[in-house]
């Protein structure tokens, strides 16, 4: 069990409950690309998690949008939920605005 908590892979696990095939190859093409698009920075180990956050939150906005996982009840909620993840987005620009400024 304690390699399991040295080991991030675990965390960058789609939960089951997205079944649609397009979404869960999507997330995993938004880690891969999100962490390439950062693989010249040191990353800790929260800065990585929010790149797991931000595609799994993703994910999770694209399927309520199309009525799965239960839907948005009503354009205040999926107001809400965007502005949460482009929260998220936003703090992962400026980590990497931050390390360009500084070249």
């Amino acid at each position: 069990m304690a390699a399991d908590l040295r080991d991030l892979d675990a965390a960058f696990e789609l939960p089951e409950v997205v079944t649609d095939p397009k979404l869960r190859a999507l997330y995993e093409v938004l880690v891969a690309r999100m962490c390439a698009e950062a693989a010249h920075l040191p990353m800790t180990t929260v800065q990585l998690l929010l790149i797991e956050r931000i595609a799994f939150n993703y994910i999770v906005l694209r399927s309520k949008e199309r009525g799965e996982l239960g839907g948005f009840a009503h354009a205040n909620v999926q107001k809400d939920y965007n502005s949460f993840w482009l929260s998220m987005t936003a703090e992962f620009n400026r980590l990497l605005g931050r390390h360009e400024g500084a070249n």
